[in-house]
């Protein structure tokens, strides 16, 4: 695996667990998920991050994030969720980059 398919991967499962954390916090509020549950994600979320940064510095590939609002649910149950996506930007890697 190369280490472009790697990062796209890791922002891939970042984009995915950050949506999730969203969810269970709006379960949790309604008493469908237990606070380990959402800590255990929160974490795995954390970790992702910290591994899409270092393996992005590395390879001087730039990571921007947006922040995203959509309703979830249906019949008697929507929710609003907020979440963070992870975007990558490859043609950086040709710029000088001090850090």
């Amino acid at each position: 695996m190369t280490m472009d398919k790697l990062l796209c991967r890791l922002a891939a499962e970042y984009n995915r667990r950050s949506e999730l954390v969203a969810l269970n916090k709006e379960q949790l509020k309604r008493g469908e998920c237990d606070a380990g549950t959402l800590q255990w994600n929160r974490g795995a979320l954390n970790q992702i991050e910290e591994y899409l940064y270092l393996i992005a510095r590395e390879e001087n590939v730039k990571i921007s994030y947006e922040y995203h609002e959509h309703d979830y649910g249906f019949g008697g149950w929507s929710r609003k969720l907020s979440y963070n996506e992870v975007y990558l930007d490859f043609g950086s890697r040709h710029l000088t980059s001090i850090t």
